[in-house]
This record gives structure tokens, sequence and C-alpha cells, in this order.
């Protein structure tokens, strides 16, 4: 039962689509910080992506000619001419890469964001260059969890 390559396109437009709902999936795990939901979305992703290649292979295989940079469009449509497919696939592979941009510079802040929590609460972050209401510079006392444990 081999598929021909219009068969396979429509099994990688329909599991492009799914790993884009994910990539949803794992923004809104990022915005509420829920760690399991994260983990639970990062092994659905490793197994899509894993679906993902294998129907890319053998899409690569059914065809005389290699995809190129660039020229996604053209090959797609070189191997299946159902015009209305491959611009589904174009449209949700460009979805794909914004949605995944969006979703590596919001985990690149939340780390961020956590390590400076972390140094601030350590202490390792002094905060006494503040200036007071008249300009003057003032010390403050470092913020450190034992300076918290102990207030």
């Amino acid at each position: 039962n081999v598929m021909n390559a219009c068969q396979l396109l429509t099994q990688w437009s329909e599991q492009l689509n799914a790993f884009l709902l994910t990539l949803d999936q794992e923004f809104e795990a990022f915005k509420s910080n829920q760690a399991e939901r994260i983990g639970e979305v990062a092994h659905l992703k490793s197994n899509q992506l894993d679906l993902l290649i294998q129907t890319e292979q053998a899409l690569v295989a059914c065809s005389t000619t290699k995809p190129e940079a660039g020229n996604l469009a053209d090959w797609l449509t070189s191997i299946c001419d159902q015009q209305t497919l491959v611009s589904r696939i174009i449209n949700v592979t460009q979805d794909i890469q914004r949605n995944n941009q969006r979703n590596a510079m919001l985990l690149q802040n939340l780390m961020r964001l956590n390590e400076f929590g972390l140094s601030l609460l350590s202490g390792k972050i002094k905060t006494h260059d503040t200036y007071g209401a008249s300009g003057q510079l003032s010390a403050t006392t470092p913020i450190s969890s034992l300076t918290l444990a102990t207030a």
C-alpha cells in the first residue's frame, strides 16, 4: 500500500496542522508557567516531528528532484499538481515558523527573568546603585534569600 505524492502531501498537511496546534499549546503552557504541561507538550512535539520527518522523507523518495531552500512551493507543485493543497502547506509552514520564533522568544524571556530573579534573591545583584528623590546616590542593603527570611 504505497501512497502517491498527493496522498503523502495530504498526510503531511494534516501533520503540519497538528504541529501548529501543538505550538499554540506550548505558548499557552509557557505563558501560564505550567511545568508539567510544558513537558507533555515537548514530548508531543518530539513525536510529531518524527512523523513529519518520515513523511517528508517519503515525499523526497517519490520525487526525482530534491527540495531547495526558498523553492518549496515549486518542488511541491512538481510532485503534486493540487495547487490548493500546496498553498495550504506553504501557509501552514509559514505559520509554524512564525509561532516557533514567538515561542522561542517567550522562552528566552522567561529564562532571563528566572535568572534575574534567582540572582536578585541570592544577593548576586547588588541593589545599592539607586538614586533618592533629591538625586543623591543611596546605598541599600542587597536583597538575598537570607535577608528576606530574617525580615
